[in-house]
Parts: C-alpha cells; sequence; structure tokens
C-alpha cells in the first residue's frame, strides 16, 4: 500500500524507500497472457515483473499485452514470448531525484526497487506525483513521452514508404 506523504517532505532529502509499494504482483514465465491481462484487471495495475526460477526475468506491460499480444490475437501464449527482458533497477537508498534521472534517461515510468540486490518493491512516475519536485517530475515525463512520440512518427514514416 502507498504510504502518505506529507506536504514538507523535499524530494532532493528523500529517499525512495520512503515512497515504494511494497505490495507488488510477480508473474511466471509460463504464465499465459489472459492470465497476466486478468491480474491487471483485478489489481487495476499496468506492470508486472516476470520470474523464473525464483528471479525477476522480465517485465510485461499493459501495453506489451495489448499491442502484441491481443493484437496477434495470441493470449493463451506463454507471457515469456511478449515480456521484455531488459529491466530496469534502482537501490532504495538512492534519492528520488536518482529515480527520475534514471527513468528519464532510460525511457520507463516504472523502476524495480532493490536492496541487497534483492527486488522489494516498484517505483511509479505516478508515486513520486506527491513530492515536491514538480519541474524535475515535469522533464522527465517530457523525456519519456518525447521520445516516443519522435519514434512513432518514424515507424508511421516507413509504413507510409512501403504503403
Amino acid at each position: 500500500m502507498l504510504r502518505k506523504i506529507g506536504n514538507n517532505i523535499i524530494g532532493d532529502k528523500m529517499k525512495i524507500k520512503e515512497i515504494i509499494k511494497n505490495d507488488f504482483i510477480i508473474g511466471n514465465v509460463n504464465d499465459k497472457v489472459s492470465k497476466i491481462a486478468k491480474i491487471m484487471k483485478e489489481n487495476n495495475i499496468g506492470f508486472v515483473p516476470i520470474e523464473e526460477n525464483k528471479n525477476i526475468v522480465g517485465i510485461v506491460t499493459d501495453r506489451d499485452i495489448c499491442i502484441n499480444a491481443i493484437s496477434n490475437k495470441d493470449i493463451e501464449n506463454k507471457i515469456k514470448n511478449y515480456m521484455k527482458t531488459s529491466i530496469i533497477y534502482i537501490d532504495e537508498e538512492k534519492d528520488i531525484k536518482d529515480a527520475l534521472y534514471l527513468m528519464g534517461k532510460e525511457k520507463v515510468k516504472r523502476l524495480l526497487v532493490t536492496r541487497n540486490d534483492e527486488v522489494i518493491g516498484v517505483l511509479s512516475l505516478s508515486d513520486l506525483l506527491h513530492v515536491k519536485e514538480d519541474e524535475l517530475i515535469l522533464k522527465t515525463i517530457q523525456s519519456i513521452f518525447h521520445t516516443d512520440k519522435i519514434q512513432k512518427q518514424k515507424e508511421a514514416e516507413i509504413d507510409e514508404f512501403y504503403l
């Protein structure tokens, strides 16, 4: 459960461990896409780390499921066929500014949080909206979405070329 954050907290002094969600759901590489989608719906989440042999080996988002699996009418296949294997981690002792910098640099909205190299939670961009770092949060959001817009525009141009 997300802990309430007071208005007097300053982001550059706040540690990630003070606001992370420790109650997160982990899927298995052998779970079907339909099962992970159902879990996301029931828990109102859009991100699930995926494990194999008790190790996180990938992540999947609701967007991955919609764009890749559902568009291919492949919801009964294993989630491992649709997960991303590049996982971005951050240590719980890092500052909020470190998390925002990493999110912007890597163009991600969620980070897995570690303690002694073990995943203990998830930090999402929406978790940071209550932190007094408005300008940095805005720059991070612009950085994440700006690249997506440019990439989509390039993909559209390529598609038009082949049509």
